[in-house]
């Protein structure tokens, strides 16, 4: 690339020719890093899948249900006591494994079977979550900080977590990306993010990242541009029509 403007920023010919229009050609740094996050998103897809936990909530209700059954069977209706009974939390738990065996050993596979164990491990990651979002809470100076501090309960239910989870890998996608055509280009020394228009596309469904260079911020780079007076200046320029009197 040409040296750059005066203020470091790239004209549009010299950005158009530095990253042109098109598909953008990952080295394989960039390959071997969305291998790897290809490879987490598809853990976590498969960790948090609707389809292996389908009806285990309503179970874990029924368990309850049952326990509570068998806690006042034989008592006098009217001397049960209101709100939630007080059950074993080592019983709640005893049933529950039982039932997690019974639904695991209906599976013909282990890999099944432990899709479905891997549920167990959605209440640890959302207690882990509430911890972490409280404990680092507190060392942020701003107020949204001192308000997450101050929650009774803040850890993040599973759909959150969902969210930002894939939020997360397509930032990821987007910075390796740009981690690229800054290694492409070691000259760089600009915000080259702002001045591109970046269609990164993943479908949750993907097994290949496209990343295209769509246009560029045109606008944006005109502006930043510095105001100058050309190099020659024409003694015409200041000359005043001839039918203006003097």
């Amino acid at each position: 690339m040409t040296a750059p403007v005066p203020n470091g920023i790239p004209t549009l010919a010299q950005l158009q020719k530095l990253c042109p229009l098109g598909t953008i050609e990952l080295d394989g740094i960039a390959q071997k890093e969305v291998r790897a996050v290809f490879a987490f998103r598809d853990l976590f897809t498969a960790l948090v899948d609707p389809k292996r936990t389908e009806g285990l909530s309503e179970a874990f209700h029924g368990i309850h249900a049952r326990l509570v059954e068998e806690l006042y069977q034989g008592v006098d209706p009217d001397v049960i006591p209101q709100g939630s009974p007080a059950i074993s939390a080592i019983k709640f738990h005893a049933a529950t494994v039982e039932h997690f065996t019974a639904r695991m050993l209906s599976f013909d596979n282990q890999v099944d079977a432990r899709g479905l164990a891997n549920y167990d491990t959605l209440d640890v990651l959302e207690k882990q979550a509430g911890e972490a979002t409280h404990q680092r809470a507190r060392a942020y100076s701003h107020r949204f900080g001192e308000v997450l501090a101050a929650m009774r309960n803040p850890a993040i239910p599973v759909p959150m977590i969902q969210c930002i989870i894939y939020a997360v890998v397509h930032a990821l996608f987007r910075d390796i990306v740009l981690a690229c055509l800054y290694r492409r280009n070691p000259e760089i020394r600009f915000p080259l993010h702002r001045l591109l228009v970046l269609n990164i596309d993943v479908p949750d469904e993907a097994t290949a990242l496209q990343a295209v260079v769509g246009g560029y911020q045109v606008p944006l780079i005109m502006a930043l541009q510095p105001k100058e007076f050309p190099d020659v200046v024409d003694s015409s320029m200041f000359e005043k029509p001839k039918d203006e009197p003097l």
